[in-house]
């Protein structure tokens, strides 16, 4: 999905205007594209600028290595093919044609979405110039909170309906699995064909954690929760330890799986980075972006973060246009910063 500002003249050629590519939340196991703060989306198109919300693979039966690749092939779409398409096509509300400039985009991310967005920020070519988490995951995916042992409290854990996507053979299931990147998140008619829907949207996500086998599933590496585990014991410090730091584990992480921590390649070269949390969120620890924050400034990235007091996960949903300016409303000044493009200017008619 893309949108971009309308105007009521029309220049001589497309108008090159910046972009902010958006990855939906909901676990990295539920969402798609229509997934997104309706508020940011407002400030971002007041400004002139597209918003582009882009699907992407779901966990189970697919990993963050395929994440990846959707991440990659969005930004070169963007990057080589975009604008042609834009040129041979019209779009609603808009009187005359723009273009996206590739060399004016921001990455942006909220919840589990933040994860590619970091992938993206890491990874993609053309590079995004900025990024934006909103409450999000990757900033410290060796954090306790996801290498708690598995939930014994009442013996082994009821991974009931969700099975289906856990055994026989755990990671060796999905073979029987199709893959997903449209699961939306309400539910209605569209949604009663897809083969566990009310799981991957309910308990799939919260099941993976309390099994302690999310970083498996995330990388497809089985065992790699408890190898992590195993090593922190090794190392003197358990993850339920107060002392406990995540960088004396990190040797446990199979070379394979390395490039899909975000923390473990965090240079001076990571965009400049806006990012928010509330304070009491239990979906996504906070701790992820205080971490985060730490390593981005320690490298010499622009870091600007903000913490809701009191506020938990998803906390800008119930709050409203003023609610949403009073914790973001510096972010749309603080993407413009690096994306903004010299007068609007505009193209020849051949794209040159």
């Amino acid at each position: 999905m893309i949108e971009g500002q309308s105007t009521n003249s029309a220049p001589a050629g497309p108008v090159r205007i910046p972009a902010v590519i958006f990855f939906h939340g909901g676990g990295l196991t539920a969402g798609n594209r229509e997934f997104f703060p309706r508020d940011f989306k407002a400030d971002v198109l007041a400004q002139g600028i597209a918003f582009i919300s882009a699907d992407y693979r779901l966990l189970f039966p697919c990993t963050a290595h395929d994440i990846l690749v959707d991440v990659r092939t969005l930004f070169s779409f963007i990057g080589e093919q975009l604008n042609p398409a834009l040129s041979s096509s019209s779009y609603p509300g808009d009187p005359f044609n723009f273009h996206i400039s590739p060399d004016h985009l921001a990455v942006a991310g909220a919840s589990a979405g933040a994860y590619p967005a970091r992938l993206a920020a890491l990874y993609a070519n053309p590079k995004p110039k900025c990024f934006f988490s909103l409450y999000g995951t990757g900033g410290n995916l060796l954090d306790p909170f996801y290498l708690r042992t598995p939930d014994a409290a009442q013996g082994d854990l009821d991974i009931g309906t969700n099975a289906r996507f856990m055994s026989p053979g755990g990671l060796e299931a999905r073979d029987t699995v199709a893959p997903i990147a449209d699961c939306p998140m309400g539910f209605d008619d569209t949604t009663r064909s897809i083969p566990g829907y009310s799981d991957r949207l309910l308990t799939l996500y919260v099941t993976l954690l309390k099994s302690g086998r999310y970083l498996d599933f995330l990388t497809g590496v089985e065992g790699l929760g408890q190898r992590l585990r195993t090593a922190a014991i090794r190392s003197g410090v358990p993850v339920n330890d107060e002392s406990y730091d995540w960088e004396r584990i990190v040797d446990a992480i199979p070379p394979e799986a390395n490039c899909l921590f975000p923390q473990l390649h965090i240079s001076n070269t990571f965009p400049p980075s806006y990012l928010i949390h509330g304070s009491q969120d239990r979906a996504v620890p906070v701790s992820e972006t205080t971490e985060c924050d730490r390593m981005l400034k320690e490298a010499g990235v622009r870091s600007e973060m903000v913490i809701a007091n009191g506020l938990g996960h998803t906390f800008d949903q119930h709050m409203g246009p003023d609610g949403w300016q009073r914790y973001a409303g510096g972010v749309v000044p603080f993407l413009l910063e690096y994306i903004a493009t010299e007068g609007m200017e505009t193209e020849s008619a051949d794209g040159r």
